[in-house]
């Protein structure tokens, strides 16, 4: 009875409307169906103009404009994640734009000093003697979140298109950041240990490094260059015949990432900060290699030196920084960061403003409390799917009322289809894995029916987002006592044809990571079943326990009753 009275709820208000109002209601609805279908179609058809030739791609991209003028004017509305803007659009507002991309253009050329313009007669004899790579190169627009302004913080970026670039790849050039388990395990140690937070993002960062293309054993490195992309010309901003060479790692150049990230880990290893008490180093952790602890090494007596202090953890994600420790080491490490790189003003974390990191929002509480929620990233979804604004929304008190059937339609298992239920529940695992594990048993059945039902997946996704419409502001919070040494696995399992399993990880009474599926082995009991989850909860903390470890362990106990493992 009580999941019937919460379907009901879903709709009393709505009994009370009248003809009249449900009737525009339902043509808003309309309307902002019709605009999201829209912008699925640009967004599709951007992604195959990447692919096209690049005279092909800038008749596409001119012709999708007349598309972009269906989805009506701007409204103003609040800008909550950072936005793509079309190249059509900032043709048809070019004065608008002009100053970010002359600020984008000031920063390669002047500041940075990355990129070189060069003659064509210059390039075309170096590409003769295959001493050169010449690709082409375009511009990407974007609208960022920007507490100073409601509509949004214009931003442009000269990119490579290293999609055309026909090198043989040989190594990884991958540049990896902190996962959301050790921001997690950070912020755990922060409440534990008393820690202040800020955050800032090296501007332009991969600009710091220098370009190095990638080539086969025995030969030299060829020389980057670029071709200006047509809108720069356009604009008067590009002359025609002129190309860039590339002396620092551009984005969009395969290579850069990895450029980036071998260059700051080198320089980040070999930093001796100044700071009250002593000096600061920065360890990497081998566990997790974006993790980097703050030790502050102090001077004994007759010269010999004490043994080092942990005082702060610095989290890497690309270009972004979070440093958390104590206030001298924060401001110390902060300090000699923006003294090698230039970076944006840090933003200290506290209880009355917001600060993003790894999709996230970070706060921090007078008492030494964090707290991690995605409320942001949740009302931009819920805006989109739900449309109006958040007053109107429908809740609901649970995900769903009962666990669905599936209902097998072959007629429904159309590309399309798939593809729209992919989407709707790819938007919510983004959401479950890192602080939401509360949906983590809804979520992981939908994605089970994705091929089978996806038109159902749709259906009942709809329930889940009224859920969220309810408890958008929900989120993890992080608290321990000072000394805490005990690690607690929580497992469950159900048995059946086919057996669910899930698993909690806490440091404490911090939640650290979670996991809720189908079990890969069919479980021939319950207590089987189990005895799975606990296996693979097992699995999950290596990295945990080899940090924890490093700092003194657990202890030296064991245990285990009923479907939860601690060890202490």
């Amino acid at each position: 009875m009580e999941a019937e009275e919460e379907e009901g709820d879903l709709g009393t208000e709505g009994m009370k409307v009248d003809v009249e109002n449900t009737t525009a209601v339902e043509q808003e609805t309309s309307q902002i169906r019709r605009q999201e279908r829209v912008r699925r179609l640009i967004e599709e058809e951007m992604v195959e103009a990447m692919e096209d030739d690049q005279q092909v791609a800038g008749m596409v991209l001119d012709s999708i404009g007349s598309l972009k003028q269906l989805l009506g004017p701007d409204k103003g509305e609040e800008i909550l994640q950072t936005r793509i803007v079309l190249q059509a659009e900032v043709r048809r507002s070019m004065e608008e734009w002009r100053p970010s991309i002359e600020k984008e253009l000031t920063s390669l050329f002047e500041t940075k000093g990355a990129l070189r313009r060069v003659s064509e007669s210059e390039v075309n004899k170096l590409v003769a003697e295959d001493l050169a790579e010449v690709i082409p190169s375009k511009l990407v627009f974007t609208v960022k979140p920007d507490q100073s302004q409601k509509a949004g913080k214009k931003k442009t970026r000269l990119v490579a298109c290293g999609n055309y670039s026909d090198r043989e790849e040989s190594q990884d050039l991958f540049a990896g950041g902190a996962t959301a388990v050790a921001l997690r395990a950070a912020l755990t140690i922060a409440a534990q240990m008393g820690f202040l937070g800020s955050v800032m993002d090296v501007r332009t960062a991969f600009l710091n490094a220098p370009m190095v293309l990638n080539s086969q054993e025995g030969q030299s490195p060829k020389r980057a260059f670029i071709k200006p992309p047509a809108l720069l010309v356009a604009a008067g901003l590009a002359k025609h015949g002129e190309y860039y060479e590339a002396i620092m790692a551009l984005y969009g150049y395969r290579e850069s990432p990895r450029l980036w990230s071998d260059y700051r880990d080198v320089e980040m290893s070999n930093m001796e900060i100044d700071c009250q008490g002593g000096a600061l180093t920065l360890q990497q952790m081998i566990t997790e290699p974006n993790m980097w602890r703050m030790m502050l090494r102090q001077p004994g007596p007759f010269g010999t030196t004490q043994a080092e202090e942990f005082v702060g953890l610095v989290l890497v994600y690309v270009d972004d920084l979070l440093v958390l420790g104590t206030s001298e080491a924060m401001k110390a490490m902060i300090l000699a960061v923006r003294q090698k790189w230039e970076t944006s003003e840090p933003e200290c974390i506290g209880i009355t403003n917001e600060v993003r990191f790894l999709g996230t929002e970070l706060w921090r509480k007078e008492d030494g409390t964090w707290l991690m929620t995605q409320a942001n990233y949740i009302k931009d979804l819920l805006k989109r799917n739900l449309g109006g604004e958040m007053s109107s929304w429908s809740t609901r008190r649970i995900p769903l009322a009962k666990e669905p059937e599936v209902v097998d339609n072959p007629e429904e298992k159309t590309a399309a289809n798939v593809k729209e239920a992919q989407k709707v529940v790819g938007e919510l695992v983004w959401i479950t894995a890192r602080t939401r594990p509360d949906l983590a048993f809804f979520v992981s059945k939908l994605a089970s029916m994705i091929t089978k039902s996806p038109l159902q997946v749709v259906s009942l996704v709809k329930s889940v987002w009224h859920y969220l419409a309810a408890t958008w502001s929900h989120g993890l919070v992080f608290k321990n006592e000072e000394g805490e040494r005990q690690l607690n696995v929580f497992t469950d399992a159900s048995y059946s044809d086919v057996s669910f399993g899930c698993h909690l990880v806490l440091w404490g009474s911090s939640l650290l990571l979670w996991k809720a599926g189908k079990q890969p082995i069919q479980a021939a009991s319950t207590a089987e079943g189990g005895f799975n989850s606990g296996v693979r909860a097992g699995g999950g903390l290596g990295g945990i326990v080899g940090w924890r470890c490093s700092e003194g362990g657990f202890g030296r106990g064991a245990g285990c009753g009923g479907s939860s493992f601690f060890f202490h």
